[in-house]
């Protein structure tokens, strides 16, 4: 799915697929390697009672995560049978151009079996566990 910057100050995408997994992957890639746009991401899961939204987060820039095409995120939950992203730009940078593109990879692999939620990845060359803020 292609994400367009700078259409309007505030753009949702909502990406939803009946993709079977428990676990799921949740990848970003811009085009400009310097832009200093981040998302926010709200990740539903699908099970059999219904949609549930199992978490958010904000993604990092391509300069601070070290490569433009690159694994934002994960999520995780035991029986889910599809999921949702609502992709939000809140930055109005002037660009009519499509320049990111989210895309779910979902399976087994993926978190699969560790406890439900959402997690992202620790910045490259930390070794830590990522401390970035979520806005209220």
């Amino acid at each position: 799915m292609k994400v367009r910057q700078g259409a309007s100050l505030v753009q949702e995408v909502i990406y939803e697929g009946d993709v079977k997994g428990e676990g799921l992957a949740i990848c970003l890639s811009q085009e400009d390697p310097a832009t200093t746009v981040t998302w926010l991401l709200t990740v539903h899961v699908k099970l059999k009672q219904g949609w549930w939204h199992l978490g958010y987060f904000v993604t990092n820039t391509p300069a601070v995560d070290g490569a433009t095409a690159r694994v934002v995120g994960f999520a995780s939950c035991p029986g889910a049978c599809g999921w949702k992203v609502i992709a939000r730009n809140a930055t109005s940078v002037g660009n009519e151009s499509f320049d990111a593109e989210l895309s779910l990879v979902a399976g087994l692999c993926c978190g699969g079996g560790s406890p439900y939620g959402v997690f992202i990845p620790p910045i490259p060359g930390t070794g830590g566990v990522p401390t970035k803020e979520i806005p209220a």
